[in-house]
């Protein structure tokens, strides 16, 4: 029974200094009261892709395009496009990190938003049909990471003939070099050739070394946002291209906020918030790993999702959440409809921000 002790004490501390209003009226179930918008608003899939956070700024975008058209179809957005696109904005390292803010900011910064049909899978296809997924796969992931400096080599020695002739002359590191930036290159050649990229973009293949070389060798993420990443988007956002809605996005911090008041506030104005969780919890009820202030355990597994709803149940208060591990994902948790319902105090104990977008 030792366990029970600090269990106890932090579900007690937890519900004297922020415990959910469960009394203002009816449940909230946004899926029932926005029945017309919900039903187009699928469970996503983000895959291998740490981009759970535009994931849930897009569910939270879409539901306020549909509400504003009142129910009618949309085309949704593309979460992948979003993170491409806020991180540009952003001038971020990588897309696999960020909020809800960061998206609907990045978004609102451009001026549109990309749409895509099939959100509910993101799995590679092939070039044609998923061209977006396949560029961050094979190009952006593996030359993004912090590598070792390369000594900067001539981008027309990519060129077999020319690599031949010079290739007793180069350095281990300029040899390892020239392999990967081969690689980068044939890649984009093969994107070239499926999507229709502008090739006068890049008059040659030195051309294209000398850019990836950039990239690579200098770690400019933000260059290769810039000259690449947001270029093909943009190119491949021209004919579903939307125009953003009038939104704000405020984020609150557990460190300086009553998390769950805020909630609340959203879900009596019947919109859904997004929220910055400890992922564990929704497979171990018993992990708790954001107990104080706006800190983090190290193995929290820091994950976005969608507050979608709030019940009362036993004496307290359970949230509605809406994930993006895909319809058919197990949690240790009641389910409905694939979303998962979750207690108010282990929601608290895992939750360092919310982020609210009206």
């Amino acid at each position: 029974m030792k366990w029970f002790i600090p269990v106890f004490s932090v579900f007690v501390l937890n519900s004297t200094i922020a415990k959910a209003d469960c009394s203002y009226g009816e449940e909230v179930d946004l899926r029932r009261t926005n029945a017309a918008v919900f039903n187009q608003l699928p469970i996503s899939n983000q895959g291998n892709y740490g981009v759970c956070y535009a994931h849930a700024a897009s569910t939270i975008i879409d539901f306020h395009r549909l509400s504003l058209r009142q129910g009618q179809p949309i085309r949704l957005t593309d979460p992948l496009a979003a993170a491409i696109i806020s991180t540009s904005a952003m001038a971020e390292m990588s897309i696999d990190g960020g909020n809800v803010c960061d998206v609907v900011d990045g978004q609102k910064q451009f001026g549109f938003g990309c749409s895509a049909s099939g959100v509910t899978s993101n799995q590679v296809r092939d070039l044609g049909n998923n061209f977006q997924r396949v560029l961050v796969e094979q190009v952006f992931m593996p030359y993004i990471v912090k590598q070792s400096k390369f000594e900067p080599v001539s981008g027309l020695w990519i060129d077999p003939t020319e690599r031949k002739k010079q290739d007793h002359k180069l350095s281990k590191n300029q040899k390892q070099y020239l392999d990967k930036l081969s690689e980068a290159v044939k890649t984009f050649e093969r994107m070239i050739m499926y999507r229709g990229i502008p090739r006068d973009r890049f008059q040659s293949n030195a051309k294209l070394a000398e850019f990836f070389q950039k990239v690579y060798v200098n770690n400019t993420w933000a260059s290769f946002e810039g000259d690449l990443a947001f270029m093909v988007i943009r190119q491949q956002c021209l004919a579903t291209k939307y125009k953003m809605p009038v939104l704000s996005c405020t984020e609150h911090d557990k460190g300086s906020s009553d998390l769950l008041g805020v909630l609340d506030d959203g879900l009596k104005k019947r919109i859904p918030l997004g929220a910055t969780i400890c992922a564990n919890f929704l497979t171990n009820k018993k992990y708790m790993g954001a107990n104080r202030g706006s800190t983090v355990n190290r193995d929290c597994n820091q994950h976005a999702v969608v507050i979608i709803g709030k019940r009362e149940r036993s004496g307290s208060c359970e949230y509605l959440i809406r994930n993006s591990w895909g319809s058919s994902q197990q949690y240790d948790w009641p389910t409905s409809a694939g979303d998962v319902w979750v207690n108010q105090f282990s929601l608290l104990a895992n939750m360092s921000k919310v982020q609210m977008v009206k």
